[in-house]
């Protein structure tokens, strides 16, 4: 299990709360927590930096903020279309893809490499 497997719980589980809640306040808290899983960026590069030996660090750093940036102009424009036809599946979507992240993270072998 890594360090932010906790925090992608919390936020996932939000996310997937958000829809059976009717209390502007509370939703509007649980939304917060829901998108605040994306502070965990400089975290995750902190974690990749020691996971690369020095002579692949800096193209896997490029290739990790590359592939990072790529997500989120995807996850724009699916959002976008999703706002149109469904909007609760936004949250099943998002909220599930990082509960399944954290259950991917329960036999991850690369938890040893870790310090």
């Amino acid at each position: 299990m890594q360090p932010t497997d906790g925090w992608f719980v919390v936020c996932g589980a939000c996310g997937l709360a958000v829809l059976w809640t009717s209390d502007f306040y509370l939703t509007l808290i649980l939304i917060a927590a829901f998108v605040s899983s994306g502070c965990l960026g400089g975290v995750l590069s902190a974690i990749s930096v020691d996971l690369f030996p020095t002579n692949y660090r800096a193209m896997a750093m490029c290739l990790i903020l590359m592939t990072g940036r790529f997500g989120a102009m995807a996850g724009s424009n699916i959002i976008a279309y999703l706002l149109t036809y469904n909007c609760n599946l936004i949250f099943i979507l998002f909220g599930g893809s990082l509960l399944g992240k954290f259950s991917r993270s329960l036999n991850d072998p690369l938890e040893s490499r870790i310090p």
